[in-house]
């Protein structure tokens, strides 16, 4: 528990392809190199010959959840995808307690729009955002279900990448990393 009310979320946004998921890579390396005990969400394509067939969720001990693919059979559908709610209602949901439960730091890396109908999977984020953890996530730009509501957050960091600024974002986040670890006597 922080010893005074700072921002325990730090979120990082951007177009997709311009470099966000390397900009928390840095991060991790921050926090590993303080010693933090962190815990970690990633999505990850599934490349076959390739080519990208899905996507997988993918936890810190290298467990894999597939929850996006043309194989899955499931009335709902992103793109060329059908997705699999119960991966991140049970799997995802099951990572994200743990990580409540285990961790110092929790960190998503990517809460995008395949989520949006995975109604526990939206809970328990909101949860990891309410929480006295320190709550690190990568988020799409168009993921509206998650971002509409952030603006009345007094208890966040947005930092957003662009190509002008890739290279020299990560001080500012780290700055405001150091402030937050801080106060929670990192």
């Amino acid at each position: 528990m922080p010893l005074y009310p700072a921002p325990s979320n730090i979120l990082i946004t951007g177009p997709i392809g311009v470099g966000k998921s390397t900009v928390l890579r840095n991060v991790l390396t921050y926090l590993d190199n303080r010693g933090v005990l962190y815990g970690t969400l990633f999505t990850q394509p599934v490349i076959q010959d390739g080519v990208r067939v899905g996507y997988t969720l993918i936890d810190s001990s290298g467990r894999l959840c597939t929850f996006a693919s043309e194989q899955i059979v499931s009335p709902i559908r992103f793109s060329k995808y059908r997705i699999d709610v119960k991966a991140f209602d049970q799997f995802g949901v099951a990572v994200l307690q743990t990580m409540l439960e285990k961790k110092d730091v929790l960190i998503i890396d990517e809460i995008g729009l395949m989520e949006q109908t995975a109604r526990l999977f939206r809970a328990k984020v909101q949860q990891c955002l309410d929480s006295d953890k320190l709550f690190i996530a990568v988020y799409q730009m168009r993921a509206g279900w998650f971002s509409s509501h952030l603006g009345e957050r007094r208890d966040m960091c947005c930092f957003v990448v662009t190509e002008k600024n890739r290279d020299r974002i990560i001080h500012s986040i780290i700055n405001e990393l150091d402030k937050i670890l801080k106060c929670y006597n990192f």
